[in-house]
């Protein structure tokens, strides 16, 4: 994998790459590469998204945890621009270690100039990366933002997760942090 790619993202806000596992180097192998390796968040897009990017529309995907609110800091910027931001939790997905619930991180972010509503989901038998791409593409949002990886490398080959669900069937531009 070609490391002079992750070390220059070090030196830029935000990177921009795609999933293509075909070619010479794999794009998939690329945006994991910098997820773990350049410490800054990426927006990952589809092959086939054909729309002019805006960030009218955003949903968070929020799960309470570290990776959720390093990338929900690291997507203010548009989140701050965006004319409808809706903070989205799977109530069914797993349990939340918080003291805190949806209100606070409403509250938090109206400090911080946002207006922004809450929705709860449930995945029933889907995964949760499905789910959360699905809620947001019938809200017609323009990016999905998420924290990447926040259970083990291991545990996420082994049992799946939210990130590797989006990086194998991603549907729409998606902003990721770890």
């Amino acid at each position: 994998m070609p490391n002079w790619i992750c070390d220059l993202a070090k030196l830029h806000d935000l990177t921009v790459a795609g999933v293509d596992p075909t070619g010479l180097i794999s794009e998939r192998q690329l945006a994991e590469c910098l997820l773990f390796q350049s410490g800054r968040p990426e927006i990952l897009v589809p092959r086939t998204y054909r729309k002019r990017f805006a960030a009218n529309r955003i949903v968070i995907a929020w799960d309470y945890s570290a990776p959720a609110a390093r990338s929900l800091a690291e997507a203010l910027p548009p989140v701050r621009e965006a004319s409808q931001v809706i903070v989205v939790t799977a109530s069914d997905d797993k349990e939340f270690p918080t003291s805190f619930g949806p209100n606070d991180v409403l509250e938090a972010l109206r400090l911080r100039g946002v207006a922004a509503n809450h929705q709860e989901i449930t995945t029933g038998k889907e995964r949760i990366a499905e789910v959360l791409q699905a809620f947001a593409m019938e809200t017609d949002a323009d990016l999905l933002v998420m924290g990447a990886f926040g259970h083990s490398r291991m545990r996420d080959f082994i049992l799946g997760g939210a990130t590797r669900g989006v990086l194998e069937r991603l549907q729409l531009p998606t902003l990721l942090s770890h």
